[in-house]
This record gives C-alpha cells, structure tokens and sequence, in this order.
C-alpha cells in the first residue's frame, strides 16, 4: 500500500508541476511546445486516474461502485481503467525509490514555481498580456519563429 500511494502521490506532483507552467503568465515562445506538453499533461492525469482507481480497488471499492462516480458502466470503465490501474500497481512495487525521488523533484519544481510566480505575478501578468495581444494580431503567429 505504501508503495501505491508514493507512486499515486507522485503522479499527482508531476501533474501539479506541469500545470504550473502554464499556471504562470507566460508568452510560450516556441508555441511547437505547446501540443507536447498537452500530451504531457494527458499521460500524467491519466495515469493519476489510473492510480487513484489503483488505490480503490486495492481499498476494496468495487468496479461498480466506481463506475457509480463515473456515471458509465462497471464495464466501460473497467475496460478503460483495469490495465492501466494494473501496471501502476506493478510498477509501484517494482520501482519504489524511483517514485520517491520522482515526488520530491516534481514537488521541488512546484515549490520553486509558486515562490517564482509570487514574486512576480502582477508584473508579469501584464507583460504577457501586452505579447499576447499583439500576437492576436499577426495571423499565423505560432508558425514563426521569431515570437
């Protein structure tokens, strides 16, 4: 079980690292990032999904009462979720310090991010909207590369 909640904890801190860049004022100069860090974001929420359902079900919670919180069938969601859920669980027990210090990097990046961000938050607020306005106006921005 410890293993399970380090490594569910850990997805959740990499999710949390992840949204907080784009949490932060910022004028994303290299726009081609954008899609990888959305595929980033994907992969890490669904495998917090996964673990989440990972911990209920090794809590007892039965695929129907999960599907309940779902609003779709035991069914449905035990063929999306059961695989994934499995080898999060396989690999929590196998990996136990990778998801330690995985945790701590990811919460040393949001710890840093937060304190960036309060520092500077109004002032960059309002430069980033400055960028982002001109940038409405120039058709095609994201495919230059001078942004």
């Amino acid at each position: 079980m410890t293993n399970l909640l380090l490594a569910t904890s850990s997805s959740a801190m990499s999710l949390a690292s992840s949204s907080l860049y784009f949490a932060a004022p910022s004028p994303i100069d290299d726009p081609s990032l954008v899609g990888e860090f959305f595929k980033t974001m994907r992969r890490e929420l669904d495998d917090l999904e996964a673990g989440i359902c990972a911990l209920m079900r090794y809590a007892g919670v039965s695929w129907d009462a999960l599907a309940e919180n779902y609003d779709v069938s035991r069914q449905a969601l035990h063929q999306r979720l059961a695989a994934r859920a499995d080898e999060i669980l396989a690999e929590a027990q196998t990996y136990p310090a990778l998801n330690h210090s995985q945790f701590y990097f990811d919460l040393e990046l949001v710890s840093n991010y937060a304190n960036r961000m309060k520092a500077s938050f109004d002032q960059d607020l309002s430069d980033v909207v400055e960028i982002w306005q001109e940038r409405r106006k120039r058709a095609g921005w994201w495919r230059d590369n001078d942004s």
